[in-house]
């Protein structure tokens, strides 16, 4: 008998050892559906938990006592989910769902059930729009200005094993904490945009009011843009405040007014983009990677390389080097679906990527966990120096979107290209 289960297990391991990118691909939405996404139009709807802990107990989770003084804790539970750069997490999410819908219609699939989730995905951020007003005591409206997220302790109950939430709703109660929109978070949903802009049809319209789909993601980009441009790219908050958090985007307002053009055909350029912003994009643009610059953090390197995966660049070797050196080689992806460029020379390295990753999902030191490298931290292409792990995510569990949206980039440029 023993023997049997030994050669079950053996059986089942070499199932998962040998599965394809696209029977991954399949268990990991399945996976991202039950535990970290609820596709809703309500309260934190279509916002993705950046990662979870299936097993912490709420009672002694630090991040509940003393980041959020107790609150979204139910006591004597288990299952603690974050988010955490919610709008970031959001902009991996829109751009998957956009390749998704792509793949499927160009294969004449039904494609009602996503055409639904996209429209609901896109109206969350004027969800969060409105939000961000009534927060600091005005009447709501969309003026491109969001928080982060609004997600309240009762999602918990639509997540599968999750009672506790740690989230900008729930444990920052004032105005000036930071749940709200930095320079990182709009450049993040103006590249998922600019990927739904160039894959999605223009008869596609949403199924929540009917409208256009790619004239309602014009607006919203164009709302957040003249936001930043109004306030000469400092982000203020409805009070006028400077928001405390990356306040400060004159480093890309040209790249922020370039890409502004791409997706909606109007100049966003001013004074202080063309004779403040452009002269230092041009010396961020000239940085050889090789060169220690303070600057060229993980998230700035982020920024720049999502900006010009849809913008351009001066030089496409330096380009290169920076997604390759930087573990962001997504972009290089990005930049082929605008460019149409041909890949060749990397596929086997996506290839193995794809290969590589874990059946289960990504993880870090949980139940069960395989520490695989490259996946095991929250977002590869965000937080690549986490892709190993890291203390703060022990025992954590990840959306997965980064792989989600490395496969459906793979299979458009190297199917197409």
């Amino acid at each position: 008998m023993r023997i049997f289960f030994i050669i079950l297990t053996y059986m089942f391991i070499g199932k998962l050892l040998s599965q394809t990118p696209g029977e991954k691909a399949i268990q990991y939405q399945e996976r991202l559906y039950t535990r970290f996404l609820v596709v809703d139009t309500g309260k934190g709807g279509c916002l993705p938990a950046a990662r979870i802990w299936p097993e912490m107990n709420c009672d002694n989770a630090w991040q509940m006592q003393v980041l959020c003084g107790g609150n979204g804790m139910i006591p004597g539970k288990n299952g603690l989910a974050e988010w955490m750069d919610g709008t970031v997490h959001w902009a991996h999410y829109a751009a998957w769902l956009s390749t998704e819908y792509y793949l499927q219609w160009k294969e004449q699939k039904n494609v009602s059930l996503i055409r639904d989730e996209l429209s609901k995905a896109w109206y969350a951020l004027s969800r969060l729009d409105k939000a961000s007003k009534l927060k600091y005591g005005q009447n709501p409206r969309e003026d491109g200005f969001l928080l982060r997220d609004d997600v309240p302790t009762a999602l918990a109950a639509k997540l599968q094993g999750m009672h506790c939430v740690k989230s900008g709703e729930v444990c920052r109660t004032g105005i000036e904490d930071g749940n709200m929109m930095s320079q990182d978070q709009a450049i993040y949903i103006l590249w998922a945009a600019a990927i739904s802009n160039q894959l999605l049809p223009d008869t596609l319209t949403s199924s929540l009011d009917g409208i256009a789909l790619k004239e309602k993601i014009k607006t919203k980009c164009h709302q957040i843009i003249s936001y930043f441009r109004n306030t000469d790219w400092q982000i203020l908050d409805p009070n006028g405040n400077r928001v405390p958090i990356g306040y400060s985007a004159t480093g890309y307002a040209f790249a922020i007014a370039r890409i502004g053009k791409i997706i909606t055909g109007k100049n966003y350029h001013n004074w202080g983009s063309l004779i403040n912003g452009r002269p230092i994009w041009s010396t961020l643009m000239q940085i050889p990677y090789e060169k220690n610059n303070p600057t060229q953090t993980e998230v700035n390197m982020g920024m720049q390389l999502a900006l010009c995966s849809v913008i351009g660049y001066p030089s496409y070797n330096r380009f290169t080097q920076w997604c390759e050196g930087a573990g962001m080689e997504i972009y290089l992806l990005v930049d082929a679906l605008f460019r149409k460029r041909n890949l060749v020379f990397y596929q086997s390295m996506f290839e193995e990527m794809l290969h590589n990753a874990p059946s289960h999902g990504p993880c870090f030191m949980s139940t069960h966990c395989t520490n695989t490298p490259g996946w095991s931290g929250e977002n590869r292409w965000f937080h690549p120096n986490h892709r190993n792990g890291s203390k703060d995510q022990q025992g954590a569990l990840f959306n997965g979107l980064d792989y989600l949206l490395l496969y459906n980039l793979y299979r458009i440029v190297y199917n197409e290209h």
